[in-house]
């Protein structure tokens, strides 16, 4: 009777042990299926963790501000301002220590053109390895007459995607853009609509911040880099 006892408590045990890895490989398989990061409402905020986030309502990050002969830069009413008051860019970077090749992550900003030269491009950037226009890294770029694009800068320009005009661009208003990394690719979303897609690439550095185009003055809403949970 004692081995007979024994005998059905370990196959209990062994039934127990089954079901819980059942249940711990489709919780994952679960939570791996209910991340879609080619739609932009695809990662739920649960799986995301803040690790940097500035809406300029008050000067908190040590953001560069002041006014020279080549521009003014000022965080005023909730936004930061960027003019450049010369025939070249104006950029402003920040350093903050996150690579993609280790978490899967998110940036996201809001800009808006304000006035000046619509010929010219604008910018988000992330990934430099320097402060200077010409350093390495990427950016997602817009002009003031609605187009976009996404490059690369390593010595050599290379569009990850060539200008392409948006009809839901906000001339005269906020445009959102979103950078997201998941699953080794990149997710580019304008506006919440995805607009292209690319294979993940190490970053040159780990500075990050805006452009704006010469003769041109943009302002920022806000800024988030968070980290997707898996």
């Amino acid at each position: 009777m004692t081995q007979f006892f024994n005998s059905f408590y370990f196959l209990n045990l062994l039934k127990i042990s089954i079901l819980a890895s059942f249940l711990g490989i489709s919780s994952l398989a679960f939570s791996q299926q209910s991340r879609k990061p080619n739609t932009y409402f695809g990662i739920a905020d649960k799986y995301k963790e803040i690790l940097f986030f500035d809406d300029f309502d008050r000067a908190s990050n040590d953001w560069q501000e002041g006014k020279t002969i080549e521009g003014k830069i000022k965080i005023q009413f909730g936004f930061y301002n960027m003019e450049s008051l010369t025939s070249h860019t104006l950029l402003v970077s920040k350093f903050f220590p996150f690579s993609g090749d280790t978490i899967d992550f998110e940036i996201e900003t809001k800009i808006k053109f304000v006035k000046g030269n619509k010929q010219k491009w604008n910018a988000v950037f992330w990934g430099k390895n320097g402060t200077s226009e010409k350093s390495q890294g990427y950016s997602f770029r817009f002009s003031g007459k609605g187009y976009y694009s996404i490059v690369k800068m390593d010595n050599v320009l290379t569009p990850y995607l060539q200008w392409a005009e948006d009809k839901d661009f906000k001339k005269t208003g906020f445009n959102k853009f979103t950078v997201r990394k998941a699953n080794k690719m990149y997710y580019f979303f304008l506006n919440q609509k995805l607009v292209h897609t690319a294979n993940y690439e190490h970053f040159f550095g780990n500075n990050f911040g805006f452009q704006v185009a010469p003769g041109s003055l943009i302002q920022i809403d806000y800024i988030r880099i968070t980290q997707l949970k898996k």
